[in-house]
């Protein structure tokens, strides 16, 4: 098993690990040389800093959070519609921002992501703009938020050796959630289905939550 030891060699900008896209594929990066993917060429604003450093600790749950009240009909169809919009556009532009940075090691397994998860939340807008949107499709997107960044948090903690377990017990709860949340669906059983949400957002929060203390 390799083992990813941070930090490997100084950095001259401030680096956190982030997830990069609200209710989409989460993406988490640990470490110091995980170069954020909110990262912009010119770091002078003191707030955006601070934003970048700890926004994901809220932005992973707020996701989650976004995703259940529009299981519980409480948004409304073109508000969900208008977040996968911003979605493609964040993960595609974050990937291509990226790209060249996360070549190897704990970072190409978060570029893999990026991909996967764009290409799951394509997937998902395509569902929403149908008449009437994809029921199964809409699903489908959901699990793979689910199981893309569980993998991704699995992987994670096999590479690093500073609190590995927050991340493969974070993926694994995310795994589980899925599990449950299609045995919901398939039931359907609406208590399932909101359990299986809310063991992904636990899950992938407490990912962000050890890179962000840690890193």
């Amino acid at each position: 098993m390799s083992v990813q030891r941070f930090p490997p060699k100084p950095i001259n900008r401030p680096t956190t690990a982030v997830w990069g896209v609200i209710c989409s594929d989460r993406t988490l990066i640990a470490g110091p040389e995980a170069t954020p993917f909110l990262y912009v060429a010119s770091d002078r604003g003191g707030m955006l800093r601070r934003l970048r450093e700890n926004g994901p600790v809220v932005l992973v749950p707020l996701a989650w959070t976004f995703a259940t009240a529009a299981h519980l009909d409480l948004l409304a169809l073109r508000t969900v519609l208008i977040a996968h919009l911003v979605m493609d556009a964040i993960i595609a532009t974050f990937t291509v921002l990226s790209w060249r940075e996360m070549r190897e090691g704990v970072l190409l397994v978060w570029r893999r992501v990026l991909v996967v998860g764009l290409g799951v939340t394509l997937v998902g807008t395509g569902a929403l703009l149908a008449d009437p949107p994809v029921e199964v499709l809409l699903s489908a997107t959901v699990v793979g938020w689910m199981l893309v960044p569980a993998a991704g948090l699995v992987a994670t903690g096999r590479r690093i050796d500073r609190r590995p377990r927050a991340y493969t017990l974070g993926g694994a709860l995310s795994a589980v959630g899925a599990a449950v949340y299609v045995g919901g669906v398939a039931g359907p059983l609406s208590t399932l289905v909101l359990a299986g949400l809310t063991m992904a957002n636990a899950g992938q929060t407490a990912g962000i939550v050890a890179a962000v203390y840690d890193y």
